[in-house]
C-alpha cells in the first residue's frame, strides 16, 4: 500500500492544476500556495527564493544548481510524492528521458524553403542527398542511399 497522498491545487495562468504530494509534505506546506512556473514544474515561495516543490520535498538546498538532480521516476513532473522522486546525477537523469516523437522519417528534415532535405550519415560522415518537394520523396532517397551503402559494405567488407 502506498503512503497517503493528497492533491494540492497549483495556479497555472488563469487555471488550476493538481500536484500530488504525500500527506506529510502537504501538511509541511503550512498554507503556502503553489504555482506552475514557465518550466512546467510546481513551485512555491520559500523566502528569499522561489523553490521547486520536488527539490523542497527531497530537502535539496537552493543554490546547489544542477549538481544535484531530483528525478521524477514516472516522468510526471506534477507527481511530487516521495516514492516518485530520487536524487541522481545529471547523467542518470538523462537516462530517464522519454524518446522524442518525430513526425518526419529518419534522415528527413524540413528546410526554410518548405521543401525537405534528405541526409544520411555513416562512419561520422554526413552526406546530403538533396532537397525534395515531399517528405516521402526525401525518405525514398534516404532509403535508397542506405540500401546502396549496405550493399556496398556487404560486397566490399574492407570498405565498411
Amino acid at each position: 500500500m502506498s503512503p497517503a497522498h493528497v492533491e494540492v491545487p497549483a495556479k497555472n495562468g488563469d487555471d488550476y492544476v493538481t500536484v500530488l504530494l504525500d500527506l506529510d509534505d502537504a501538511e509541511r506546506l503550512n498554507g503556502r500556495r503553489l504555482s506552475i512556473g514557465s518550466h512546467g514544474y510546481a513551485q512555491m515561495w520559500e523566502a528569499p527564493h522561489v523553490m521547486l516543490v520536488h527539490r523542497w520535498v527531497m530537502g535539496v538546498q537552493p543554490g546547489t544548481g544542477h549538481r544535484v538532480i531530483v528525478d521524477h521516476i514516472n516522468r510526471q513532473v506534477l507527481d511530487c510524492r516521495r516514492n516518485n522522486l530520487r536524487l541522481v546525477t545529471p547523467s542518470a537523469s538523462n537516462l530517464n528521458r522519454g524518446i522524442a516523437t518525430r513526425e518526419l522519417p529518419r534522415g528527413v528534415y524540413k528546410v526554410r524553403s518548405g521543401r525537405y532535405s534528405a541526409v544520411i550519415k555513416r562512419n561520422r560522415v554526413q552526406r546530403n542527398l538533396g532537397t525534395y518537394d515531399t517528405p516521402e520523396q526525401a525518405a525514398a532517397a534516404v532509403e535508397a542511399a542506405r540500401a546502396e551503402l549496405d550493399r556496398d559494405a556487404f560486397t566490399h567488407p574492407a570498405a565498411a
